[in-house]
């Protein structure tokens, strides 16, 4: 994924997928991550979510991946969406799996994860209020000029948008992701 500042048409940092589940690793994400890094830019990794998987062993699949948090990344990013749910599991025992994922992954990081992912799939399966304690990077492809936020995170708003599933840049197609603030802002989702 990568992203456009809202004043500017051009790159301000770069996501790479990581991990997913407790058994893969994204084979390009090393090469991908050494490679925003060198180019300069913020960098973010992402775990997909994986319900069926034990919260703690997604943590050390995904820590494995991206070794310990370093200055200047994006906190770390949990993508959750329709292909994370196991039919096996009630939704509230995917919501407390899903949040003490969550909370491992901020007792490793230092700093609260990210939660990825689309309105409609939020309020179906993310109803819990302590979803709001995480920043939200919403998925919603609209031409409007503000997503709708999902419930819980209401009060809270959004602080990343993926606006769109493909944008080009100097003839790049990848996502449109918009952060929601200056550059200030977005400093203050960087690990310290």
């Amino acid at each position: 994924m990568t992203t456009l500042d809202k004043h500017r048409d051009a790159l301000t940092f770069v996501i790479v997928k990581a991990t997913e589940g407790i058994t893969y690793t994204d084979p390009k994400f090393h090469t991908n991550w050494d490679f925003v890094r060198k180019k300069g830019f913020v960098r973010g990794a992402y775990h997909f979510y994986i319900a069926a998987d034990a919260p703690s062993a997604q943590l050390k699949n995904y820590t494995t991946a991206v070794g310990e948090p370093i200055q200047g990344d994006l906190w770390p990013i949990v993508d959750v969406e329709g292909r994370s749910l196991d039919s096996t599991q009630s939704k509230q025992e995917f919501q407390k799996n899903l949040l003490d994922f969550l909370h491992l992954l901020e007792e490793h990081a230092g700093v609260a994860p990210i939660v990825y992912t689309g309105l409609n799939f939020a309020n179906e399966h993310l109803q819990e209020t302590a979803f709001s304690n995480y920043p939200l990077w919403i998925a919603e492809y609209t031409s409007e000029t503000q997503p709708e936020i999902p419930r819980v995170w209401s009060e809270a708003g959004y602080a990343f948008w993926q606006r769109s599933s493909n944008y080009s840049i100097n003839g790049v197609e990848n996502d449109f992701d918009i952060f929601n603030g200056d550059e200030e802002g977005l400093r203050r989702f960087l690990v310290p």
